[in-house]
């Protein structure tokens, strides 16, 4: 289950390829893992005392995939980064998958709109921020630091 900031991020490029009028392709990205979030996002009576769910229906807008059986997840690298072990931190972080979500929308002219989310989560901290780490670790050992 993705956090709060990956569905806001899918939810606002859907409700914006609905705005355009030409072909166009959009890229978003799934920063984090919604296992922080059990206790809100993930929780009907949090979201019902947040105004989110008022009678038990959802207060947003919703979008209905025309053919979910079209869902694709590519790695978006030629390595095999999911491994159980590695000598270093830093070798399991990137090499995320992306979701194609195309099939979810369409433009103003009712033509589909490619849209991609880049899956974030899968790092190895769960998160985007996995890639800051990545970048100081190797800094810091270029330079001798570690």
């Amino acid at each position: 289950c993705a956090g709060g900031s990956s569905g806001l991020n899918v939810h606002a490029a859907l409700k914006y390829a609905c705005t355009l009028e030409e072909p166009s392709v959009i890229v978003t990205v799934m920063p984090d893992l919604g296992v922080k979030y059990l206790s809100k996002v993930y929780n009907d009576e949090w979201l019902t005392e947040n105004g989110f769910v008022k009678g038990g229906e959802v207060c947003a807008t919703s979008f209905e995939a025309s053919d979910p059986e079209r869902a694709i997840i590519r790695k978006s690298g030629g390595k095999d980064k999911f491994m159980f072990e590695a000598a270093r931190y830093c070798d399991l972080v990137g090499d995320t998958p992306m979701v194609n979500l195309s099939h979810l929308v369409r433009n103003k002219a009712g033509k589909q709109v490619n849209i991609y989310a880049k899956c974030e989560f899968f790092n190895p901290g769960f998160s985007i921020k996995d890639r800051i780490v990545q970048n100081i670790l190797d800094k810091a050992e270029k330079s001798g630091a570690l």
